[in-house]
């Protein structure tokens, strides 16, 4: 299944990675949106994000060693949205704290934004669903029972 998601990451305190080929990366504490893409695999890759026991093999691997994964948006689709979804983000005021973070693979200065707050968050959730429209969508919240075993796409439903 291919797709297209958002991670929701809630960095409780400030921290520097070394993140790769762009070096010493600062990052404050807050809430983060990172936006990706998994045209082979969408709920094998959403599974490998929120799992703590992994190789650390992306940038995001990096920042989610450190920070916990609150939740995941996810749209089945074709089309990667990942490029345009992290610039509507920056556009609504997400802030890109390092640039390059997730996006060495097209023309975008990053797919990483950070949100002021979580009025923030409430915006960028609701233009999620617009965009996602009538495709198959959904959103994954994280508690202390839930692990990456226990993931599954499950469609959103209003009501829920």
């Amino acid at each position: 299944m291919r797709g297209s998601y958002i991670l929701v990451i809630d960095l409780a305190e400030s921290l520097s990675l070394e993140v790769g080929r762009l070096g010493t990366c600062h990052f404050p504490a807050g809430l983060y949106l990172y936006c990706g893409s998994a045209m082979n695999g969408l709920q094998g890759r959403i599974r490998r994000h929120i799992r703590q026991d992994k190789k650390l093999h992306w940038h995001i691997d990096r920042l989610t060693a450190s920070a916990r994964i609150s939740e995941v948006w996810w749209l089945v689709s074709g089309e990667r949205w990942e490029c345009r979804w992290a610039e509507a983000i920056a556009r609504m005021g997400g802030e890109a704290v390092a640039r390059g973070f997730g996006s060495s693979d097209c023309r975008c200065s990053t797919h990483l934004l950070r949100l002021e707050n979580e009025a923030g968050l409430a915006e960028t959730r609701e233009r999620f669903y617009q965009d996602a429209g009538a495709g198959r969508h959904g959103v994954w919240v994280a508690d202390e029972k839930q692990n990456s075993q226990s993931f599954a796409l499950r469609e959103y439903l209003p009501d829920e």
